[in-house]
């Protein structure tokens, strides 16, 4: 093909991928209000999932670095590295189907992930089971007896012969970093015929480098699994199998680089490769070539001479294992991608009122390319020397082959012998260690296998010392202070331990593990509240220095809706905002580029801070340059018309709008910025700032309080989105954002409302919820000393603990489900989610310790632009119960009654204020189409 033949080609494809791309995300924002009545029905609370994909996490554990997610059944199905935020290192792609949590790893393929199993010799047979099935196996999994950070697996085998147990921790040592998997297998039969038996341990690895990451679009290290793999092979001499991934090899760091085939250099390994194909083993003394195994050894050996820094993992067991297989791994990645985008095109037609603008021609170009798919023969199945190749595949007889070397795809396989004493039991671990090169591998490996028992109390105690200060719960059921405890444990599991940043989920589907400013201000408080000052004021530091420093333009590749600049009229993302969410290095993770409300959570988090700073003034005037550039930025962002925040995007949807979601955030923050202004000796700022406050205020109570229905106007903006609880906004103006008095009769009917919205959810009347817990902060703190309420709120702590999972964990959704004949709550998306389990705990103190929320009330002066706001002791309420009202905690209602919705239900009507829809239609891909041909014009040269 000529040259120019070539661009044009490259140019169509560049065109149809970011388009793709475009609708891929940009439609998860633009669901219509139509499609909300639907959203009411059973798979409301399914929709992150029937786009992303279930999440097969049950329990995390990790330091801020390397963290773990382990499904129910004890498979590892989420492994980062080197933070919480990036990247996942395991291929691992679950389902997307309604019906995903109902089946087998939420459909990941069998090959995926690291499992455990084990082969016994009967009679000179030899039978493989693994730990997971179900069938054989019955499982349970907890945090141990002390309710730690360890993820603890107890199986035992349903003909009752034998019991097994597996703890999994992580060295919290960094020259050490690693994972043990401690395993203990006892024999419950007759000593004289216990059969022998070994491990056997199944690793399937995608060894991603930190930089392998798109700006915007956080899906490379899951999305592209079955394509982002490098090599693996067996060290003989240290019983171990090198596993890794060069950064400069297969990098995907822009959308552009989609395009790519993905060119490996396996420099003087692919002859290796291309021996052991051809059975070329033995040394050849007239060439003066070496046994494959002593090339092997060689190659090995100088891998970090051959190859980049990236991810490189050593895996091995102790003792060592006595057979091993390096395969071609032919584990279906690619068609499960394949059939989770057909799902996505499947959910648009199902469901035609809900907007998903995809066609099968766009959706093509994010599958696997046919050569990154495994050779196939002519039927279409893999050719029979891959296909015995496969680890998986091939440890499914008890016996490994012995195939040294793996490149591109590939896929490991380790059996290790078992010893039993006396009693019938026997011991070994796994152990996995990771480095930037091999040679930092290896010696984390040598200390991880000196540690080896020694890092299961190492994890314990690191986070024992870490929490032990901290404030809990001493009130209420041990279920109420277990779920707390575990909520501020999973802070710190998500908390990257160089910058701070804290993800919402370690998850991957959906791509959670981002820090967003929006959470991050209620876990800054949490922070505070629990006593950890020196963390929550090391990440005020961190978001002042991700604040944005100049104006953004925006790229109509990726970028939705922009909003319009009241003062220039450009449209613009402008200075002194925060983006969407962050990787845990700043790097961009999402594309809405300017949520109001975002900002407004950043600079009140900000601020705030100041009431537990050592020296609250030197404190304000450190973080100041970045207070005044977001709190200039909201007080000028203005709509004239009505004296409300000008249009932008609000709580993670795609399209500009002017709802309470924006006011009240951008009220409160200017409240509390002016007030520190004030503290200062600013009077410019808290004139400028405070009366802006005071227009705000005002405009709020005049546009948005509905006389005839008693209540602010709230509806959900994305109706889709899980995030968008209609009762949300209405919680934060009484705290953290109050509006008005707490005995205001608005207040108190406002609450009564919440109240209402929340109880179905609660009870289990409702289908599902999502983020009502927003609610119960404040109605506790609102009515946490009201003698007539107290029990009513103390009966909803023990309710909401009851709904987290047999690990005390929530997701981002909880959804009713029958069990037996009786209700339960589902937790999903995204389990743990971080925020959910976060408003649990303050809920939580805010009914124990109401005062630890407002330590800056003593600092910071009154408002003296405003009326005096109490935030404490508020007086008694006058709320009326409903026929619902929550009266003791259960864990079933009778009757299904309500189709509410657990954030006050989806309405169909239109938020006041929102921008009309705009669809990416013909004329804006005319208008794109002309940018690329421009663009590449100016060029001249190959965008891919």
């Amino acid at each position: 093909m000529s040259l120019v033949n070539q661009n044009k080609t490259y140019t169509l494809i560049t065109l149809i991928t970011l388009i793709t791309i475009s609708f891929l995300f940009l439609s998860l924002g633009e669901s219509k209000a139509q499609g909300a009545e639907w959203l009411e029905g059973s798979k409301i609370f399914n929709a992150i999932e029937r786009i992303f994909g279930a999440s097969n996490v049950n329990a995390i554990t990790g330091h801020g670095g390397l963290t773990l997610g382990v499904s129910a059944e004890g498979d590892l199905s989420v492994m980062t590295w080197p933070s919480p935020s990036y990247n996942d290192q395991l291929s691992y792609i679950s389902s997307n189907r309604d019906d995903a949590r109902l089946i087998e790893r939420f459909g990941a393929s069998s090959g995926s992930g690291l499992t455990l199993g084990m082969v016994n010799e009967v009679d000179g047979a030899l039978s493989v089971t693994w730990f997971r099935d179900q069938s054989q196996w019955t499982v349970e999994q907890s945090y141990g007896p002390n309710d730690g950070v360890n993820i603890h697996m107890r199986a035992e085998s349903t003909d009752g012969l034998w019991r097994v147990s597996w703890i999994y921790a992580v060295e919290p040592n960094l020259e050490a970093e690693g994972v043990v998997i401690q395993c203990r297998v006892q024999w419950l039969g007759s000593l004289n015929r216990q059969p022998r038996t070994w491990l056997m341990t199944s690793v399937n690895l995608a060894p991603m480098p930190a930089s392998h990451r798109i700006p915007a679009l956080p899906l490379a290290d899951w999305g592209l699994d079955g394509r982002n793999d490098f090599a693996a092979m067996y060290d003989e001499a240290r019983g171990e199998v090198l596993h890794f991934h060069p950064e400069d090899q297969g990098a995907i760091r822009a959308p552009l680089e989609l395009l790519r085939p993905i060119v490996l250099n396996f420099e003087s390994w692919q002859a290796l490769q291309d021996r052991l194909e051809s059975g070329d083993f033995d040394s050849d003394s007239d060439s003066g070539s070496d046994s494959l195994n002593e090339s092997l050894q060689e190659a090995l050996n100088k891998v970090d001479e051959t190859f980049n820094v990236g991810a490189y993992w050593r895996i091995s067991t102790k003792p060592k294992p006595d057979q091993y297989q390096v395969g071609q791994d032919l584990t279906p990645l690619c068609q499960n991608i394949d059939q989770l985008l057909d799902n996505v095109l499947a959910f648009g037609e199902e469901r035609p009122d809900f907007d998903l603008p995809l066609s099968p021609m766009l959706v093509n170009v994010l599958r696997c390319r046919n050569e990154q798919r495994p050779p196939l023969d002519e039927q279409g199945e893999p050719l029979a020397h891959v296909e015995i190749s496969d680890a998986w595949r091939d440890a499914q007889d008890g016996e490994l082959s012995g195939r040294a070397l793996a490149l591109g795809e590939s896929n490991v396989a380790l059996r290790t012998p078992l010893s039993f004493d006396d009693e019938g039991e026997a011991h070994v671990s796994v152990l996995l260690a990771p480095g930037i090169n091999d040679a930092e591998a290896r010696s984390s490996m040598d200390l991880l296998s000196e540690y080896s028992e020694l890092t299961l109390e190492h994890a314990e105690q690191a986070a024992q010392d870490w929490l032990n200060p901290l404030a809990l719960p001493q009130q209420g059921s041990e279920r109420v202070k277990a779920v707390a405890k575990r909520s501020l444990l999973n802070l710190r599991t998500g908390t990257d331990r160089y910058s701070g940043a804290i993800v919402a989920s370690i998850t991957r589907q959906p791509s959670y593990g981002l820090d967003w400013p929006r959470d991050g201000a209620f876990f800054n408080i949490a922070l505070d509240v629990a006593g950890d000052h020196e963390l929550a004021e090391k990440r005020t530091a961190l978001y002042a220095e991700w604040q944005r420093q100049s104006t953004a333009t925006p790229s109509y590749l990726l970028d939705s809706d922009v909003p319009t600049d009241p003062e220039t009229g450009a449209q613009v993302f402008p200075a002194g905002a925060w983006e969407m969410n962050y990787y845990a290095d700043g790097l961009i993770g999402g594309f809405y580029r300017f949520e109001i409300d975002n900002t407004g959570f950043a600079l009140w988090m900000m601020i705030s801070h100041v009431g537990w700073a050592e020296n609250p003034e030197v404190y304000l005037n450190q973080r100041w340059p970045a207070i005044e550039r977001a709190a200039d930025l909201l007080a000028r962002w203005r709509d004239p018309s009505n004296g409300l925040q000008a249009l932008a995007q609000e709580d993670d949807q795609a399209e500009v709008s002017q709802t309470l979601h924006g006011a009240i955030t951008t009220f409160g923050s200017l409240h509390l910025a002016a007030r520190a202004a004030e503290l200062l000796g600013k009077t410019e700022a808290l004139n400028r700032w405070g009366q802006r406050a005071h227009e705000l205020r005002e405009a709020i109570l005049d546009e948005l309080w509905s006389e005839e229905e008693q209540r602010f106007e709230t509806d959900a903006l994305a109706s889709w989105n899980p995030g968008s609880a209609a009762s949300g906004p209405t919680a934060w103006l009484v705290w953290p954002h109050t509006l008005l008095p707490l005995d205001d009769p608005k207040v108190q009917q406002q609450l009564n409302h919440d109240m209402a919205a929340i109880i179905p959810a609660l009870t289990l009347e409702a289908r599902g919820g999502a983020y009502f817990m927003k609610n119960t902060v404040s109605l506790a703190l609102a009515w946490g000393r009201d003698p007539e309420q107290r029990t009513r709120l103390d009966n909803m702590l023990e309710q909401l603990a009851i709904q987290a999972s047999n690990t005390a964990h929530f997701g981002e959704t909880m959804q009713v489900v029958e069990l037996n004949g009786q209700k339960r709550a589902r937790q999903q998306v995204s389990t743990p989610h971080l925020w959910e389990g976060t408003l649990y705990y303050l809920t939580a103190m805010a009914l124990e310790s109401p005062e630890r929320f407002f330590a800056y009330e003593s600092i910071l002066p009154p408002a003296s632009f405003l009326d005096p706001i109490p935030h404490l002791n508020p007086p008694i309420s006058t709320m009326n119960m409903t026929d619902s009202e929550v009266d003791e905690p259960t864990t079933m209602s009778t009757n299904m009654t309500s189709n509410r919705s657990g954030d006050g239900g989806c309405m169909s009507k239109k938020p006041k204020g929102i921008a009309s829809d705009q669809d990416f239609g013909l004329l804006q891909l005319l208008y794109l189409c002309i940018f690329m041909v421009w663009y590449r014009l100016r060029r001249d040269k190959y965008l891919c």
